[in-house]
């Protein structure tokens, strides 16, 4: 009996190291694109990773449009897909991108939709579209902000570990520069 209770101890420990373990796991995987992004500004580096929404609409100065997820995105040209289409749009003939429907976020679990956005919009005006790199085309991007915010700007938008950010719009201004547009969305 004495043997018995002792494999159950143990058992039981072993369950809470690994939940423990799994826990923190979680935690570092959750906080990753903050570090990488603090990381990023004490090298002198504003780098924002940001959340795309599953689908943009861009609109051409012509009055055209496209729908699409952004698959691809250069200073001289975005892609917009779906399904096994692809349609490539000069950046010189964009007015705006719109983004809507669901959210991206990485997670422990792997990929995941997030609901509806929420939340104070937050402009970010005069951003190079070198700026703007797509870390996973249809799902997230890195915001270079070194030339947008001073450092306490971006500790503003980093203060809370818990949320992440997730790009509504970009309208082009002026020959390559672009205003940004995003939300703060807490994490799941």
């Amino acid at each position: 009996m004495k043997r018995i209770h002792q494999l159950l101890v143990l058992a039981c420990i072993s369950a809470v190291v690994i939940a423990g373990f799994s826990w923190a796991t979680a935690i570092a995987v959750h906080r990753q694109p903050l570090e990488l992004a603090q990381a990023a500004s004490s090298s002198g580096q504003r780098i924002l990773e940001v959340a795309l929404q599953e689908s943009a609409t861009a609109r051409l100065t012509s009055g055209e449009s496209y729908t699409g997820g952004l698959t691809a995105f250069d200073s001289s040209n975005l892609t917009l897909s779906s399904g096994n289409f692809s349609q490539p749009v000069p950046l010189a003939q964009l007015r705006e991108v719109e983004f809507f429907g669901d959210v991206w976020i990485l997670t422990p679990e792997g990929w995941q939709r997030s609901p509806v956005i929420r939340g104070l919009a937050i402009p970010l005006e005069g951003v190079s579209v070198d700026a703007f790199e797509l870390s996973s085309p249809g799902k997230s991007a890195n915001l270079d902000l070194t030339d947008v915010l001073d450092d306490e700007e971006f500790a503003r938008l980093l203060r809370d570990p818990n949320k992440i950010h997730t790009v509504t719009e970009i309208t082009f201004t002026a020959s390559e520069q672009m205003d940004v547009t995003v939300k703060s969305v807490l994490r799941r």
